[in-house]
């Protein structure tokens, strides 16, 4: 795409790549400012290591193990707790639910849930914004992942679902600004260290600093 990108008229090389993507991924434009949407895909493309290529196109890496950061027999097992999770949860009268919740982090205590962590301390606070209608990465699994105590060592100060938003929609959608922009403003400043010190940024007057476990967490 580097190459063609320096002998393709922009506009058809705009044109041309979305078409690609949306037949690869099954994107759509529908959220999109369509008469940026070619000028967009002229800056898309970016150097990719042969390892990367490796990973993704090799018959033995993503093709049989459908995850960059675990076995396809470590995702069987973890859908298989989440699914007896969910039993329990049906079972389970409000009180009851509210202490089964906690469960995950007193198993991460005894290195239960945890033992598979992908993220070692020190980790920074997370912020996700996910995209719930995307085909390519499964963010509702990695924030799953999460909340149940997979990965003990990672705090999560916000999170946010977005039902229709596909996956380049969080950058691209004309009301992405709206929907993940301002939101990623407050938690950058909710999170800053020296605030004290800094000027306010415009907008965030009413944004404290970040409390407790969990802050602006969005629905979903």
């Amino acid at each position: 795409m580097l190459s063609m990108h320096s002998l393709l008229p922009r506009r058809l090389y705009g044109f041309m790549g979305y078409r690609v993507f949306s037949f690869l991924f099954d994107w759509s434009d529908a959220r999109w400012e369509r008469a940026l949407r070619n000028r967009m895909f002229q800056f898309a493309p970016v150097y990719v290591s042969a390892e990367s290529m490796r990973w993704w196109l090799g018959r033995e890496c993503f093709a049989t193990q459908k995850c960059v950061l675990a076995t396809r027999e470590a995702g069987r097992l973890e859908d298989e707790e989440d699914a007896a999770d969910d039993r329990e949860d049906r079972r389970a009268n409000d009180s009851d639910r509210d202490k089964h919740s906690s469960h995950p982090a007193e198993e991460d205590a005894e290195g239960g849930r945890g033992r598979w962590a992908w993220y070692a301390p020190p980790f920074p606070p997370l912020a996700l914004w996910v995209a719930g209608s995307d085909n390519l990465v499964d963010g509702r699994r990695l924030l799953r992942r999460f909340e149940r105590g997979r990965e003990p060592h990672v705090r999560i100060v916000h999170s946010k679902i977005i039902p229709e938003y596909e996956h380049l929609d969080v950058i691209w959608a004309v009301d992405a600004i709206e929907k993940v922009g301002r939101e990623v403003r407050d938690v950058l400043w909710m999170t800053a260290a020296g605030r004290e010190g800094c000027r306010i940024p415009i907008g965030c007057e009413g944004v404290g600093a970040l409390v407790g476990e969990r802050e602006g967490e969005g629905g979903g």
